[in-house]
C-alpha cells in the first residue's frame, strides 16, 4: 500500500513537472531567455512567497529570494562572523552607545541609481515605522529616542557615505542584529513609489525577472553588481535563478533526481530512505548524481511546560513541578529520537543554545542525559509509577510532527507521566500556546542572529508570552539578572561566561526540554560548484555555477 502511494505520488510529480516547463516556456520572453543558458540554478520554495519585502521577511523561503535582492549594511560568513556588505567598515565609540558605518563606493540598485546613507535611513525608517508593522521592529529596540533637531529615530545620515547610530545603552551585538534580512536596503525613493511586496529594486546579485504566484519566480543576473571574486571577475557567476512553488514533497524529490531542480534543503521523511541510509549518510549509488552537504543548523526543537501557577490553575491540569519536568527529561532518549525518527539529520540537543552557536563548544555544559531509571525513581518519590501514573497533563502539537509526540508519549509512561496528545492545525496549536492554554506544547526556535542572547532570551520575564516567546511563562530573579548584565557586557569572554550560567540556571530549572538540534541538510546535484553552506541556512549564490556547461562569464 505504501508503495503504491509512493508510485502516485511520482506519477503527480511528473504531470506536475512537465506542466511547469510547459508554463516556463510559454508565460513569457524572460523564461524562454533564461532555458536557453545553461546557468540558471533551479530550485522548489515548498511553502511559497508571500512578499519580496525585506520589512515582512518572517520565513526562511521568503529571506533566501530576500537575500538575492537586497543586501544589508553587514553580513555573516559561513563561519558566522560578522564582515562588510554595503559598509566596508564601522567603528564604536568609547562608551558603546554611537556606531559610525562608511558605506562602499560604486554600489548600485537594479534601476541604476547610486547607493547613498539616504537609502539606509529610508530603509530602516520602514522598520520602526508602525504602520509597516514589520516583525523584525525588535532590532532597534534599544535606539536613542532623539539624536537631532529632527528627531530621528537613533539613525541619521551625516552625509551621503556615513550612517551613525545612536544606542540608549551599550549593545555588543548590535551590528549581527543588521545581519538579518530585515535590515537590508531599499532604494529610498522605490520605498515610496514602488510596490515593494511585489517589487524590487535592492543592490543584490540578481534582479527580480518575472514573478507568477504560486507557480514560479525567475531572478537574472545584477549585471552592475559591486562585488568581484578574487580574480578580478564581477559576481554573479550565474545567469538566473528559477524558483518552482510546489508543497508536494514528491515534486522535489523526483525533480532533483531528474536534474530539474538543482538543490534541496533537507527531505521530507517520505523519501529519506531513498537518499539516506540507516547512518544518515547518502546512500552509494547516489553518490554519482547527488552531493550531501551539512552543518550544525542555529535552531532548537523543544518541549515547552507551562509553568505560571496561574495559568496552569486556569487550565485545571496538574502542576509539572521542576521534579517532574527533570524526570520527563532524563526518560527522553534524545540519541534513538534523532536516528529513528530524522534518520540522523539531527543532533540530539546538548543543551537548549545550539553546538554551532559560536562560543558554544557542547563538551561540559550540557544537563541532559538519558537515564530511565533514575527518572522512574523520580517520580515514585513523588507518589507516581508506571502502573498508577501522574494523569491530567496533556501535550499540543500539529500534524507534522505527531510522530514525534507519540514517541514521547511512550517515554513518559515508562516513567510514570502520562501524557495525552492533542493534535491541531498549525495556526490552531500555535495560538493556543501563545495564549498559555497547553501545559505542555512543541516549538523550534531558529536563530535570527548568531548570538546565544537570541536564545536565553526567551527566558526572561520580559519575554512572557503573549508579549514575547516566553510560551512557558517562565520567571525567575537570577535569570532576569544574568541576562540584564549579560546585555551589557563589552568584553566577549566574560559576555559568555554570563551566557553559559544563565543557560546552566534555566536548565537547573527546565521549563523546556530541549530534544534536538537541526542540521542543515542539503542534497546536490554533482555539477553545482562553488556552494556554501552555513549554520543560518542563507542561501548565498554569489558565487555558485554549473559545471560542464557552456558558459560566456559576464564581466
Amino acid at each position: 500500500m505504501l508503495k503504491s502511494r509512493f508510485i502516485v505520488r511520482l506519477v503527480y510529480a511528473n504531470l506536475w513537472l512537465a506542466a511547469l516547463v510547459f508554463c516556463a516556456a510559454g508565460c513569457g520572453g524572460s523564461a524562454s531567455d533564461e532555458s536557453a543558458d545553461g546557468q540558471v540554478f533551479r530550485y522548489n520554495a515548498s511553502d511559497g512567497l508571500a512578499s519580496l519585502d525585506p520589512a515582512q521577511a518572517r520565513d526562511l523561503e521568503s529571506m533566501w529570494v530576500i537575500d538575492q535582492l537586497y543586501e544589508g549594511l553587514v553580513e555573516l560568513t559561513p563561519s558566522l562572523k560578522v564582515v562588510g556588505a554595503l559598509a566596508r567598515s564601522w567603528q564604536v565609540d568609547s562608551a558603546g552607545t554611537e556606531i559610525v558605518f562608511h558605506l562602499r563606493s560604486g554600489v548600485s540598485f537594479h534601476g541604476g541609481q547610486p547607493l547613498t546613507a539616504a537609502d539606509v535611513v529610508a530603509s530602516w525608517s520602514r522598520i520602526v515605522d508602525p504602520k509597516v508593522a514589520s516583525p523584525g521592529r525588535w532590532i532597534f529596540d534599544n535606539l536613542a529616542a532623539r539624536v537631532d533637531e529632527e528627531g530621528h529615530p537613533g539613525f541619521f545620515a551625516r552625509d551621503d557615505s556615513t550612517v551613525v547610530v545612536q544606542l540608549r545603552s551599550p549593545q555588543p551585538n548590535f551590528a549581527g542584529l543588521l545581519c538579518t534580512p530585515y535590515a537590508s536596503v531599499v532604494r529610498a525613493g522605490g520605498a515610496a513609489g514602488l510596490d515593494l511586496l511585489t517589487e524590487a529594486d535592492g543592490t543584490g546579485p540578481f534582479k527580480l525577472g518575472w514573478w507568477a504566484p504560486g507557480v514560479a519566480l525567475v531572478l537574472h543576473r545584477h549585471a552592475g553588481y559591486w562585488q568581484r571574486d578574487s580574480a578580478g571577475r564581477g559576481l554573479p557567476y550565474l545567469e538566473a535563478v528559477h524558483i518552482s512553488f510546489n508543497r508536494e514533497p514528491a515534486v522535489e524529490y523526483l525533480g532533483l533526481l531528474q536534474g530539474r531542480f538543482d538543490f534541496v534543503s533537507g527531505i521530507d521523511p517520505a523519501y529519506a530512505g531513498e537518499l539516506l541510509d540507516d547512518e544518515g549518510d547518502l546512500l552509494g549509488q547516489m553518490e554519482g548524481m547527488l552531493r550531501y552537504e551539512r552543518v550544525p543548523y542555529l535552531k532548537t526543537d523543544y518541549i515547552g511546560i507551562l509553568v505560571d501557577s496561574e495559568a496552569v490553575e486556569k487550565l485545571g491540569v496538574p502542576v509539572a513541578g521542576v521534579e517532574v519536568r527533570r524526570a520527563m527529561s532524563l526518560g527522553v532518549d534524545r540519541a534513538a529520537m534523532s536516528r529513528y525518527l530524522r534518520r540522523g539529520t539531527t543532533e540530539p540537543a546538548v543543551g537548549f543554545v545550539p553546538p554551532g552557536m559560536p562560543g558554544f563548544a557542547s563538551g561540559g555544559r550540557s544537563a541532559l542525559r538519558y537515564d530511565p531509571d533514575e527518572a522512574r525513581q523520580m517520580m515514585e518519590g513523588l507518589g507516581f509509577t508506571p502502573e498508577e501514573p501522574m494523569t491530567g497533563l496533556w501535550l499540543s502539537t500539529k500534524p507534522e510532527t505527531a510522530d514525534l509526540c507519540a514517541y514521547l508519549q511512550h517515554a513518559w509512561q515508562q516513567i510514570g507521566v502520562d501524557v495525552r496528545i492533542d493534535v491541531a492545525p498549525s495556526g490552531v496549536d500555535a495560538e493556543r500556546v501563545a495564549r498559555g492554554e497547553a501545559p505542555l506544547f512543541r516549538k523550534s526556535w531558529l536563530a535570527d542572529y548568531p548570538d546565544a542572547e537570541n536564545y536565553l532570551a526567551l527566558f526572561t520575564s520580559e519575554r512572557k508570552a503573549p508579549d514575547g516567546p516566553n510560551y512557558a511563562r517562565f520567571s525567575d530573579p537570577t535569570v532576569d539578572s544574568l541576562y540584564n548584565r549579560m546585555q551589557v557586557e563589552r568584553n566577549a569572554n566574560l559576555r559568555l561566561d554570563l551566557q553559559r550560567e544563565m543557560e546552566r540556571a534555566v536548565l537547573k530549572q527546565m521549563p523546556v526540554i530541549p530534544l534536538w538540534h537541526d542540521r542543515v541538510s542539503h542534497f546536490l546535484r554533482k555539477e553545482v560548484a562553488g556552494w556554501q553552506i552555513s549554520p543560518s541556512n542563507r542561501l548565498d549564490l554569489r558565487r555558485v555555477r554549473k559545471q560542464n556547461q557552456n558558459h560566456n562569464q559576464k564581466q
